[in-house]
């Protein structure tokens, strides 16, 4: 066979390389470049957004903080007023009202009033249980008898008496200061 022989001058595949190696290069550099680029501005947005997830972390957690710092206060006065609930509680069963004996006690004021004269003022009257006692004064001496009578003679008292009378003396009048015992029927 016929040896082909090759009349165009080429260019030997050594120096080919050699030419083709700059572009090449080039472009790999280019490639790596615009890797690394890419790779930087990736790592720039990671570090941005953990930037913004530790500062929202941080409000949460002073969020947090207040939230347990509020249920703290709170659990401590849920604690005093259950106590104060439990003060009052003991207080209310310590307390025996007996209503009856609280409508008694009205009753026997306004009885009280009713046979009470002008000319005498009360100034104190006291119930311990069934037992009373009025102090006060009077201008006329012979009113305090009268009234005396008049609430022994009331069915709801028991007894009346006139404890102590004393006579309060001065220029222009005279007055007696007095005791009266009661008890309810």
């Amino acid at each position: 066979m016929i040896d082909r022989i090759n009349l165009v001058p080429q260019k030997p595949l050594a120096e080919k390389v050699k030419s083709a190696l700059p572009l090449v290069l080039g472009v790999l550099l280019g490639l790596v470049l615009a890797l690394s680029f890419l790779e930087y501005r990736y790592v720039t947005y990671q570090y941005h957004k953990l930037d913004k997830d530790i500062a929202e972390l941080q409000n949460q957690k002073g969020l947090a903080d207040k939230f347990q710092s509020q249920v703290q206060g709170l659990t401590a006065e849920i604690k005093q007023l259950r106590d104060k609930q439990q003060q009052l509680d003991k207080l209310a069963a310590s307390l025996d009202f007996d209503k009856h004996k609280k409508k008694s006690f009205s009753r026997a004021l306004s009885t009280i009033s009713e046979y009470l004269p002008d000319s005498i003022k009360c100034t104190k009257i006291n119930f311990d249980n069934n037992i009373g006692m009025i102090s006060g004064t009077a201008a006329k001496y012979t009113d305090l008898p009268g009234l005396v009578k008049s609430l022994k003679d009331d069915p709801f008292f028991k007894d009346a008496v006139l404890k102590d009378v004393d006579k309060i003396s001065n220029a222009s009048w005279d007055q007696f200061s007095f005791n009266i015992r009661l008890e309810l029927s």
